[in-house]
């Protein structure tokens, strides 16, 4: 997973797109200990289209990223990948969201606001808190099984981001 950030990373500072990490890859960066396993990216141009960032990634690094078609019935969207081989050996696969401000309710976040953590682009301790309580109380309510199975992951997230923004 922070292969692929850092990867993501990289390439987007060489083309000078300006964006942050959100969801559980930022909540690790921020001090949680539920390790992520997945990468989402938060563009921060309403501008952007978000295909053309995904080819753009494939197009720089081909070795490392890929896109598969979606799953989703009639879906027009590719989903992005990046693999690579762990330490011993098996190939790791993560999944790679790229996202724009208004998709889920997503800010436009200034670039002044977005926080460095260990080398890496992160959205505000409170863009991630809010985001964080809003997906789980649409996870809640959704009708798909699947959703509601990440009420334990989501409820320790949030948790642990309250006890952060508590110890300060």
């Amino acid at each position: 997973v922070f292969r692929a950030a850092k990867e993501v990373t990289r390439i987007f500072r060489e083309a000078e797109c300006t964006f942050a990490i959100m969801g559980s890859t930022a909540c690790y960066l921020y001090g949680n200990k539920r390790l992520p396993n997945d990468v989402d990216i938060l563009i921060l141009s309403h501008t952007c289209d978000v295909e053309t960032l995904k080819e753009l990634l494939v197009t720089k690094n081909p070795a490392r990223f890929y896109l598969m078609n979606a799953k989703t019935p009639g879906a027009t969207w590719k989903v992005l990948w990046y693999h690579d081989h762990s330490t011993n050996g098996k190939v790791e696969k993560t999944k790679v969201d790229i996202l724009k401000p208004g998709i889920l309710q997503l800010p436009i976040i200034f670039s002044e606001a977005i926080v460095d953590k260990q080398g890496l682009p992160v959205v505000p301790l409170s863009i991630l808190l809010l985001h964080k309580l809003k997906g789980w109380k649409d996870n809640m309510e959704s009708m798909e099984q699947r959703l509601r199975n990440k009420h334990d992951a989501d409820v320790g997230d949030i948790g642990s981001l309250l006890r952060i923004v508590l110890e300060g």
